[in-house]
């Protein structure tokens, strides 16, 4: 099956003349999969080559085929939830108030590049 996109797929288990026994055939089947890195980057000259091409391939058909962009997509609603939560969380924060008079930090910035320069 296509990663993200089917509930089943087939595997299909090619071998040449050893075979593997039923013991070792369990074992593939029930094992867990191996987690897939994929090697696949865009570079700018991969980009450029598919602007040039003018096949009507878009840039962003091939990243969506990707299986690093695949996994990212399938992250992107949790992360969203994430971010919600610790915006309202940030939110939740409440504003430190200068109390003692100290400068603005508007004022503060110049004299600190100032003594940096010094």
């Amino acid at each position: 099956g296509r990663r993200g996109l089917d509930e089943v797929g087939n595997v299909y288990l090619l071998c040449g003349e050893d075979a593997p026994d039923q013991k070792q055939l369990t074992q593939i089947m029930t094992h867990k999969a191996e987690r897939l890195n994929s090697r696949f980057r865009v570079t700018f000259a991969m980009i450029l080559q598919l602007r040039r091409g003018g096949n009507g391939v878009k840039i962003e058909d091939v990243l969506g085929r990707s299986f690093l962009e695949n996994g990212r997509a399938m992250r992107r609603p949790s992360v969203r939830r994430d971010l919600a939560r610790r915006v309202e969380e940030l939110d939740q924060i409440p504003l430190v108030q200068c109390i003692f008079g100290e400068p603005l930090m508007e004022e503060y910035a110049p004299w600190e590049t100032e003594a940096r320069a010094v």
